[in-house]
């Protein structure tokens, strides 16, 4: 490896590491809900996720991560497509009545036209095909927790602007 490519290696490196650690700044951990029946996938990434220091809880079906999504607040969903019971789009559907402001992110071996449309449509902020690179997952987790946190920003910054206002008034 040359000097050059070990340059390349380093500044990647430390570029996902301050992309979280300035997400983190503003908030201690992000909280991720993984959903994903494929056992196997649904540990290995949740243990991945746990690694890059979120704060992550799996769950293999749709059942049970919207009851703990009814009772507690997250930061980010990440859903297969096919679960069983109902699918991945019907669970951000149902997600988004009692979270309406959760980062979704879809997951599928079975990408369609269509179903990229409706999940988009629904709000999901990126739509992930497996196989995946966990360094694509991670780039789309950072986006979608950046632009949630840009979108909490300016709705504190709308609120105080308009309270100026009033008191000019």
């Amino acid at each position: 490896m040359s000097i050059a490519q070990i340059g390349v290696y380093c500044q990647q490196y430390v570029l996902v590491d301050k992309k979280q650690v300035l997400y983190q700044m503003n908030k201690t951990l992000a909280k991720l809900i993984v959903v994903d029946d494929e056992r196997a996938q649904n540990e290995a990434l949740c243990h991945l996720l746990k690694e890059r220091g979120f704060e992550v809880f799996g769950f293999s079906t749709p059942a049970e991560a919207l009851d703990f999504i009814s009772c507690t607040q997250a930061d980010l969903l990440l859903t297969d497509l096919k679960l069983p019971g109902f699918s991945g789009i019907e669970l951000i559907g149902k997600v988004k009545v009692v979270q309406p402001d959760l980062s979704c992110i879809l997951m599928t071996g079975h990408g369609s036209v269509e179903t990229a449309v409706e999940a988009l449509n629904l709000g999901v902020q990126d739509y992930v095909l497996k196989p995946f690179k966990i360094g694509h997952v991670l780039s789309s987790i950072h986006k979608a927790l950046n632009f949630q946190r840009l979108r909490k920003n300016n709705e504190t910054l709308l609120r105080q602007l308009s309270v100026s206002n009033q008191q000019l008034k």
